[in-house]
């Protein structure tokens, strides 16, 4: 396992649902997936812009709400997920992993949060809470990519792991000089 980097201009992936994505392939066996050759993320953000009107269309919208399912068969696993989210900065994420329970986020403006069955409810604070303003961001899509230059890295330590993992995220552990531990 590599650390996953992050910074303000390249969002890849929400670190919220990292942290559910990472907590189910923990827990079970990898199984090779076949390869594949996909866009690359920025492009397939562009094609849905394009496809819901454009810009305009997209800042004509105050609010949102997805809903969806999701199956991860090599680790058999498979749940829920909904997002709220509003303008200009308003959040709540909720994954249901069947046979795990609900693991819920959120960001109100102010106040970062998580609650799941692992470690109970709790406020993010240092680089979550960073992590977690940057995806309420309500426009963040429409924002341009742009290499990084300057700024921190970050990278991403899961709470559940084996002791192969455990090494990684102690390596890891470097990039977060003055945060939590």
């Amino acid at each position: 396992m590599q650390p996953i980097f992050r910074s303000r201009t390249l969002r890849p992936l929400s670190p919220t649902i990292g942290l559910v994505l990472a907590t189910v392939v923990a827990a079970a066996p990898l199984v090779p997936a076949q390869q594949q050759d996909l866009p690359p993320a920025r492009e397939v953000i562009r094609r849905f812009v394009d496809a819901v009107g454009g810009e305009a269309a997209v800042r004509k919208h105050r609010t949102r709400r997805m809903t969806g399912t999701f199956e991860l068969p090599a680790q058999g696993a498979s749940g829920r997920l909904e997002v709220l989210a509003g303008h200009p900065d308003l959040f709540v994420l909720r994954v249901t992993l069947d046979g795990l329970g609900e693991i819920a986020s959120g960001y109100d403006g102010q106040v970062a949060w998580m609650v799941n069955p692992m470690e109970g409810p709790r406020v993010l604070e240092g680089v979550e809470r960073a992590q977690m303003q940057m995806d309420a961001d309500y426009y963040g899509m429409l924002h341009e990519a742009t290499p990084v230059t300057r700024g921190r890295r970050y990278a991403y330590l899961p709470f559940l792991y084996d002791e192969q993992a455990a090494k990684v995220r102690d390596g890891n552990r470097r990039f977060l000089a003055g945060e939590r531990r």
